[in-house]
């Protein structure tokens, strides 16, 4: 498995992390927390303890109860907030130690500036239990060509060929979501080695509002509604590849931000993504709608909840190879949904 560090966990690579867990904050910083490995996978999210919480037995399921919320301290300083089913899965037992192993449903991990803040892990957790968002971010697979912009350029010098970043010059598209209250804005950072052999870019699109006080949930909500209009308009599943957020700052002399609080999020889902070629979606880009794009995702927001059912259902069969007769049945149930959310007789 790749090693991995806060910067470049992603959703699409598998990775580990070690530290210590327990399921209650205050003994992060003490010696009753648990060393143990949270292994990460797209489909599968697994935390292995080397020791038992304080989990109770159902005597009458014959599960072991678990804890809501687990919290983590990696070896390399990191928070972790980690959201389980409610029981242990496994439990084995060697000489000296147990071993338990949860599955886990999301977990978010935080990167904390602690000689700025000046508190207390538990302190810093019922901080961030509120779920405070100042923007965030999320990128997917293909944005660069749902995007469409280009943040390098070719030039000659002397009769040389050059390339350039474009990114001071890089134009991006703003618009208002009226009934989120969310600023919606593509950017993009361009990155070389030394010799400029090596180039990359990487695209996200941020979510904010005026007044930087926003919750981590109807963000990643609206982030999802926006993934499935893309999925819906292009005829193709697409999955999240990062999602990464702000939670707390402090202004310093220059007028700059510098982050306190930095945080990344995780959970179980599918990838069917498949490569777009470059003038496949030509006509549905970022570029290409550009100041049209905020009157489409109105009215996409607008209608989502009378169309949820029918986009749901149509969405998650782009991720699956359905039977015909599924594909059948599925077609009648949202034209039946759609018939009654816009055609009924009054």
């Amino acid at each position: 498995m790749e090693k991995l560090n806060f910067k470049t966990y992603t959703l699409d690579k598998s990775f580990e992390i070690k530290g210590y867990f327990s399921d209650i904050c205050e003994e992060l910083e003490s010696d009753k927390a648990i060393s143990g490995i949270l292994s990460y996978k797209h489909d599968q999210i697994v935390l292995e303890l080397f020791g038992s919480l304080g989990s109770l037995e159902d005597g009458l399921l014959g599960l072991v109860n678990a804890p809501e919320i687990i919290y983590g301290y990696s070896s390399d300083g990191k928070l972790l907030i980690l959201n389980c089913y409610g029981y242990v899965f496994g439990t084995d037992h060697y000489p000296g130690f147990s071993l338990s192993k949860f599955h886990i449903k999301n977990f978010k991990i935080y990167d904390v500036y602690y000689d700025q803040l000046q508190q207390k892990i538990p302190d810093i957790i019922n901080f961030l239990s509120d779920d405070p968002v100042i923007y965030y971010d999320f990128s997917f697979e293909n944005i660069e060509q749902w995007v469409d912009k280009a943040i390098f350029r070719a030039g000659e010098i002397n009769g040389e060929l050059t390339i350039a970043t474009n990114v001071t010059n890089y134009q991006p598209t703003k618009v208002y979501i009226t009934n989120r209250e969310l600023y919606l804005e593509d950017h993009a950072i361009a990155s070389a080695n030394d010799d400029y052999l090596n180039l990359s870019s990487k695209y996200y699109l941020r979510l904010s509002n005026q007044n930087n006080e926003l919750e981590f949930s109807p963000c990643h909500e609206t982030a999802c509604q926006i993934l499935k209009y893309i999925e819906v308009v292009s005829e193709s599943p697409i999955s999240f590849t990062e999602i990464s957020f702000l939670s707390k700052y402090k202004n310093v002399d220059d007028g700059k931000r510098l982050p306190l609080i930095r945080g990344k999020y995780f959970f179980q889902h599918s990838r069917e993504g498949k490569n777009w070629s470059k003038l496949e979606h030509k006509e549905i880009t970022l570029n290409a709608l550009h100041e049209r794009f905020e009157r489409i995702l109105g009215h996409w927001f607008s209608k989502s909840e009378k169309l949820d059912f029918i986009i749901n259902q149509y969405t998650k069969s782009l991720h699956s190879v359905p039977y015909i007769e599924d594909n059948l049945l599925s077609t009648i149930r949202n034209l039946e949904v759609y018939a009654r959310s816009f055609h009924e007789k009054k």
